[in-house]
């Protein structure tokens, strides 16, 4: 089994799932991601590669009708990007870590190599050297995945209960940087403030003039943006998810009892709301139009934030 393919997170699967999201689509057909994933610098056949690999690893799910396949998100990555959305619920404290106690020979390094990979992606931290702990019940999930356990290796299923808050806090502390987290987020938040102040989307000539989005619809007579600004804001837009996403994988999203006071990352996600809906209602309809000319009829979308809250 040593011949298993190794797993890594890359930016041009963190590309796919920020096309989901920006035009929040539940399902997109393959011609219209491959358009968009091209002017986000992908080559056609690294962008089938990638969408191949996260179908074999479940991160993708796909349908054919005819020769066009029409590519979902799987259940972990909606979960994901529900996160980098920054509308996931934090779970609620119950008072133990699930926990995974591993051993694994260095011979079958590649074993724990995979280990790791999952237990990271569904929540899981490091303690202490083989011992894996998360506030969440994704033990079985985890072990799911890894597949027959080579020889010499050993997998404990653990429920670790502290005697109080207090000690539960400082293991959460001892095994994610919180400190860390809490400065990318700070950070981040006054990139995304300067980037919502210093870029617009302007309207050609013919129309009101070239105001802001801000305070009113995206719609109506008014030309929109020339297409190379929309496609060079998207490029920002996508840069921009990418730094979120970094946030968002760092974050174990601990209940609020476990983390330190004034957490930033709500902060971090508000300001994000605010760029998106000064950007979002013109971008979005121009990147749906793309994906309709490349594959008519078969993209299904869900409303956007803009939208729910009108």
């Amino acid at each position: 089994m040593t011949d298993l393919e190794r797993y890594r997170r890359t930016d041009r699967a963190q590309d796919v799932g920020f096309v989901f999201g920006a035009l929040t689509a539940a399902s997109l057909p393959g011609p219209g991601l491959l358009r968009l994933l091209g002017r986000l610098h992908m080559t056609e056949s690294a962008a089938r590669s990638t969408l191949a690999k996260m179908v074999r690893m479940g991160r993708l799910d796909v349908e054919r009708y005819g020769r066009v396949g029409v590519y979902s998100l799987g259940a972990p990555l909606a979960r994901r990007y529900r996160q980098i959305e920054g509308t996931a619920t934090l779970p609620a404290w119950s008072g133990s870590f699930h926990g995974i106690v591993h051993h694994v020979p260095e011979s079958a390094r590649w074993f724990r190599d995979r280990l790791t990979y999952y237990a990271d992606f569904h929540g899981f931290g490091t303690l202490r050297p083989g011992v894996l702990i998360s506030v969440r019940a994704e033990t079985d999930t985890v072990l799911g995945q890894l597949g027959e356990a080579p020889e010499g290796a050993v997998l404990h299923r653990v429920l670790i209960t502290p005697e109080t808050v207090e000690e539960a806090r400082g293991m959460a502390g001892a095994t994610w940087d919180l400190a860390d987290v809490a400065r990318r987020a700070e950070d981040l938040t006054s990139r995304i403030r300067e980037l919502r102040g210093s870029v617009e989307l302007e309207r050609r000539p013919g129309g009101q003039g070239h105001e802001g989005l801000e305070g009113r619809e995206a719609c109506g007579d008014d030309p929109p943006a020339d297409e190379a600004r929309l496609w060079d804001v998207f490029g920002r837009w996508n840069a921009l998810y990418q730094q979120v996403m970094r946030v968002v994988l760092a974050d174990p999203h601990l209940p609020v009892e476990l983390l330190p006071p004034r957490w930033p990352v709500g902060a971090m996600f508000a300001e994000l709301n605010r760029l998106n809906t000064r950007w979002g209602p013109t971008l979005q309809p121009f990147l749906r139009a793309q994906v309709e000319q490349a594959a008519p009829g078969l993209a299904r979308y869900e409303p956007a934030p803009w939208e729910r809250t009108r």
